[in-house]
């Protein structure tokens, strides 16, 4: 069996275009093989996950398993464990998703970008509390890997940005482009200022300071960066908190309403300055090392990739760090989200090797706690 530890990877210190269309190609077919365990999502990649407002579910959908690349399943959250549903009507297995809750229309959507087969996909899902239901908008973004989505409470609409292109049109392109959901279809928006072309970041409302905020990512010339961005009814602005992460991509952001502010987990950096480093992988450009494949455009050159363990917060001015001596192991692309009924943020820590040691994370402002698995 494979031990190879896979998950989606938007970039990293890829020189070139065509390297970085490589190692998505990669990341659609490997897989980590693992044992089946009772009550646990098969989970190391491919996944999305949001709180459904309308039937108060936690919903995590995809993963991925222990006999094909990545999963089409649906799991739900009963405060103490995963439970599978087996709905009459679900999307394809993704190779990358996103999933938010539109509260204005009261509908938990999912946009996948890209199948596990290679697909370039860019389709629209809707979960009923008890099925899916493909939607069929008359405009759509293109299919794409590593976007950012979230709900804008401000502004009152779901908004998705950026991401690497999966498309015949635009494959290997980070994209810069901004989506909101109406309803019944997608409206792509033409904003004087916009963050760059960006995929990998991580994106949630603040309702303390009533912005939607954009943070780090990969940009265009294949580098992570650490800029901060919010989301009004203005566009986009560059915000310049006077302390912030190191350059991330594949982080986790949810809103954390006991103390009023965001919560930021983990990452990729490639460097690992200023990340609480707690793994590392080397891998070659040609993607037959473990881990994360990155490397110059040449394909011989070996890169270190860390994965950061650190929990940062945003108090609506400023990042800060938080000293947190029990915390989920470091990763990078970790579905996070709010779970109002405990009030807390809840985490999945997919990066374990066999699906019994995958564990349910659970943040307040007294730090990290192990509540599943």
């Amino acid at each position: 069996m494979e031990s190879d530890e896979t998950r989606p990877i938007w970039a990293g210190r890829l020189k070139t275009v065509a390297v970085l269309a490589l190692v998505f190609v990669l990341a659609l077919i490997l897989f980590r093989s693992c044992k089946q365990a009772t009550q646990q999502p098969q989970l190391s990649g491919s996944f999305a996950m949001a709180y459904d407002g309308a039937s108060r579910q936690l919903v995590l959908y995809g993963g991925v398993g222990t006999s094909t690349p990545a999963l089409d399943r649906t799991w739900i959250w009963d405060s103490t464990s995963w439970q599978a549903l087996k709905p009459v009507h679900h999307p394809q297995a993704p190779a990358d998703s996103l999933m938010a809750y539109d509260e204005a229309t009261s509908q938990l959507l999912l946009f996948i970008g890209a199948g596990a087969d290679g697909q370039a996909i860019g389709a629209t899902w809707l979960w009923t509390g008890a099925d899916w239901t493909e939607l069929h908008p008359a405009h759509h973004p293109a299919p794409r890997i590593g976007a950012a989505m979230a709900y804008d409470g401000a502004m009152k609409q779901l908004v998705l940005f950026g991401g690497l292109g999966a498309g015949r049109s635009n494959s290997g392109k980070v994209l810069s482009d901004t989506w909101t959901w109406t309803g019944t279809d997608w409206l792509q928006l033409h904003p004087a200022n916009h963050p760059p072309a960006l995929a990998g970041s991580a994106m949630a409302y603040d309702p303390g300071s009533g912005k939607l905020v954009l943070f780090g990512g990969v940009d265009s010339g294949l580098n992570d960066v650490s800029g901060t961005w919010a989301w009004t009814d203005n566009g986009w602005s560059e915000l310049h908190p006077a302390n912030h992460p190191p350059p991330l991509e594949a982080v986790a952001m949810a809103y954390d309403t006991a103390p009023s502010e965001l919560v930021l987990f983990g990452g990729d950096n490639p460097s690992g300055v200023g990340t609480g480093a707690s793994a590392s992988a080397s891998a070659s450009a040609s993607g037959t090392g473990s881990g994360k494949a990155s490397g110059s455009s040449s394909g011989s050159s070996a890169a270190t990739v860390a994965m950061s363990s650190a929990t940062w917060v945003w108090n609506g001015t400023t990042w800060s760090t938080e000293d947190t001596m029990i915390h989920p192991p470091g990763s990078g692309a970790l579905p996070m989200a709010y779970y109002p009924p405990s009030g807390t943020d809840l985490l999945v820590d997919a990066s374990a090797r066999s699906d019994s040691d995958i564990r349910t994370w659970s943040w307040s402002n007294t730090g990290w706690d192990l509540v599943g698995g």
